[in-house]
């Protein structure tokens, strides 16, 4: 369990009033890690130095040269003059009298960008620099604020021997610090074993009482949010069990900061004021961030032209459809997201005409398609818009996206011998315009169960579970995913022939060379249908005869066609028409009907090869 801890300090004053351990005039000496020295300068004030590294007067003295300048690895200028004070609210640092000295204020961050966890010494940076001197005689009153967890220390630089070199004090107002902690052992309701969560050094938390606690937003206690998303420059996450309708926004820029603040770019948490507590499904940026709850369909932005803060943050409510928990996909100039139960896809859109965003519903004519609910999805970018979604009893689904057309075209991708588990589109390696589908699929059973990553492209051979095999001694191995499985061999002549492959993954493949590439996999019937001719002269009162006009291009000729039912398919015949493949161009085909059966036309190919139907035109015959 993460907790916040919060402990208050009073006033903290340091006083630069420490000098360097020794006056050297000469480097031939062993010097330590930490240890503080002056050297005199040409202008007769002494310069300060601090050791960084063990220097030994062996190893590392040159003979003759006696300036720290000279040895950058093991010397810096300046000798730390105070304490270090822990500093998170105001600070101010004043002088006064006649002193003739070079001072430097520095401050370091213990989580800062140069902190390394096996290195946790803090890295130092310089606030202000300022001095004294004969002709310059004025005295300083410096101030500053610190949001963030700091130190500060005061160094001295550099000063003149046998005056005064005075004592700068530095004040830091009262302030608290919060500790990120573990709960590492539960002792009583009062009282409980702690340890730091970010295993920093200048982080340590002793035995304390404190009233000033908190528990993690994201934890065992509240759960983790559902969705993470980026806008505007900061990082939002949204929905957890425990406050299912809050967002978290980390500060601009700077997506580790999560503590709210007062300046513009702070990180904010916001909570949507609904009637019903309903967690948040998806957040997206689109017109604003858009956000999708089991309930409806929300907007968050700017009330006015600033950016979206704390102060000026508004939700408002667009659609009351409701989302299922899936991440909403950006589609040109609207989201896409799957309706509360997943068995519907909606657009959510801006509408000129309502002056807001409404939905509809891109599924309609495809709900069979999707009776066993989508469990992941993604969106494939190439000439049109692919949205393919993994379905509940492992098949898939895509639907084809061209608003510019206004086409939405969904169609069915079923394995015979293997159950989808997850889907998601990448860019191509290809030097094509267009993204790679790539499928974690499920494949075997008991021993020989296996998951593959498997990809869809252009290019790729027509096999399912297809992989490059090379023939050793008339037999190809490493097939343990098609093990127990009749597959298909595609050669580089492209031939194909069938092999049947062991519960080893091993096959015979008689006829081919020693060294010769091959692909193997399994078949991938494809199949396409069109709706039933649905009208009074077609339902029932006659008997009918369909012809289609297919329109191929480059295509193999090795389908079969009829209406759809196992027992009707019948083989195309190339040779009556007069065609060899690869073949473009239309051919002919004619199917009679029975009175009590619908008119539609199926096609559908078993072959290993390219099938490139661009076009079906029906006849129609009573």
């Amino acid at each position: 369990e993460f907790l916040r801890i919060t402990r208050k300090y009073g006033e903290t004053v340091a006083e630069g009033t420490q000098m360097p351990f020794y006056h050297l005039t000469t480097l031939d000496r062993d010097l330590y890690k930490g240890e503080t020295f002056s050297m005199n300068r040409e202008d007769g004030w002494r310069q300060a130095y601090t050791c960084i590294r063990d220097f030994s007067r062996e190893s590392d003295y040159l003979k003759g040269v006696d300036r720290p300048e000279r040895y950058t690895a093991f010397f810096e200028k300046g000798a730390d003059a105070s304490t270090r004070v822990y500093v998170n609210g105001a600070w101010t640092l004043e002088t006064t009298g006649t002193w003739d000295a070079e001072w430097e204020i520095c401050r370091g961050y213990p989580d800062g960008s140069n902190y390394l966890p096996n290195r946790p010494e803090l890295v130092w940076h310089s606030v202000k620099s300022f001095q004294q001197r004969e002709g310059f005689r004025n005295n300083f009153t410096l101030s500053g604020n610190e949001e963030e967890m700091s130190y500060y220390k005061i160094r001295l630089m550099a000063y003149k021997g046998g005056t005064s070199a005075g004592t700068p004090v530095f004040r830091a107002a009262a302030g608290s610090f919060n500790h990120e902690v573990v709960v590492e052992e539960y002792v009583s309701p009062r009282s409980a074993y702690l340890a730091n969560a970010l295993h920093l050094s200048y982080h340590t938390l002793s035995d304390c009482d404190t009233n000033d606690w908190s528990f993690g937003a994201f934890g065992v206690r509240n759960g983790y949010p559902c969705t993470v998303e980026f806008h505007q420059g900061r990082l939002w996450f949204g929905g957890t069990p425990g406050q299912p309708q809050t967002l978290w926004a980390s500060r601009v820029d700077d997506f580790s900061a999560f503590t709210p603040g007062i300046p513009a770019d702070s990180p904010m948490i916001l909570t949507m004021a609904a009637s019903q507590q309903n967690r948040i499904s998806w957040i997206s940026s689109l017109r604003g961030l858009m956000i999708g709850t089991s309930e409806g369909e929300w907007r968050l932005s700017a009330t006015n032209s600033e950016g979206l803060n704390a102060s000026n943050a508004g939700f408002e409510r667009h659609s009351g459809v409701g989302s299922a928990s899936l991440d909403a996909l950006s589609v040109e100039n609207s989201l896409l997201f799957v309706q509360q139960g997943g068995m519907k896809v909606r657009e959510l859109f801006y509408s000129l005409e309502a002056d807001g965003y409404q939905t509809r519903d891109v599924s309609l004519l495809s709900d069979h398609l999707l009776a066993e609910g989508i469990v992941d999805w993604t969106v494939q970018r190439s000439t049109a818009f692919h949205v393919w979604c993994v379905l509940g009893d492992g098949s898939a689904v895509c639907m084809t996206l061209n608003r510019e057309q206004n086409v939405v075209a969904w169609h069915a991708h079923r394995l015979e011998h293997g159950r989808i588990l997850s889907v998601a589109s990448l860019r191509g390696s290809r030097n094509t315009p267009d993204e790679e589908v790539w499928f974690a699929v499920a494949r075997g059973e008991g021993d020989e169960a296996c998951i593959t990553v498997e990809c869809m492209a252009d290019g790729n051979a027509c096999l399912d579970a297809c992989t490059e095999a090379v023939v050793k001694g008339g037999t190809l191995s490493g097939l343990s995913h098609l093990a127990g499985c009749g597959a298909f061999l595609v050669g580089g002549d492209g031939a194909c022939m069938d092999i049947s492959v062991d519960g080893n993954g091993n096959a015979a493949c008689p006829g081919r060379g020693d060294g010769e590439a091959v692909s193997v996999g399994l078949a991938a019937p494809a199949e396409v249908r069109t709706m039933p001719l649905e009208t009074l002269e077609t339902l029932g009162r006659f008997k009918k005869q369909l012809g289609a006009r297919v329109l191929l291009h480059e295509s193999t000729l090795k389908f079969r066609y009829g209406t759809g039912a196992p027992e009707a398919w019948k083989d195309f015949q190339p040779g009556r028409y007069g065609v060899s493949e690869p073949y473009s161009g239309y051919v002919r085909m004619i199917h009679n009907y029975g009175m009590d059966e619908q008119s539609s036309f199926a096609l559908r190919v078993e072959t290993p090869a390219p099938f490139n139907l661009l076009a079906l035109v029906l006849d129609v015959e009573l």
